[in-house]
């Protein structure tokens, strides 16, 4: 992936200016971002987040995704969990991709005992 102009630019400013644009709602007069331009934007920040990462910091973002899809009750979307799985190893460098596959193994192993089945079983 291309990066984009707004990180290329946020890369040129000393560290303790940094600042990205955010993504506000619509404000009078102006014509926000569209749906598929902030997903866009999330893909890249998580495809650059992926492709620096080590082990210890890759089982974050999983734990976190896992967090987050338990909130929304994210599990009832199979195909999309296997998307965003497949992209995690995709993006993850060669060397972590087992933390990926590690990682789910033992979350599962932890419900495999539940009374009830879930989504994301």
């Amino acid at each position: 992936m291309p990066i984009s102009p707004t990180l290329a630019e946020f890369h040129q400013s000393p560290t303790y200016e940094r600042r990205v644009t955010s993504i506000h709602p619509h404000v009078d007069g102006e014509r926000g971002p569209s749906s598929r331009q902030i997903s866009d934007a999330v893909l890249r920040a998580l495809f650059s987040l992926l492709r620096n990462e080590n082990s210890l910091q890759l089982g974050f973002i999983m734990q976190s995704m896992f967090d987050i899809l338990d909130k929304l009750s994210g599990w009832i979307e199979k195909d999309h969990c296997c998307w965003l799985a497949q992209r995690i190893v995709d993006w993850a460098q060669y060397q972590y991709r087992y933390v990926v596959l590690t990682w789910l193994v033992e979350q599962l192993l932890e419900i495999q005992n539940s009374k009830s089945v879930t989504p994301v079983h």
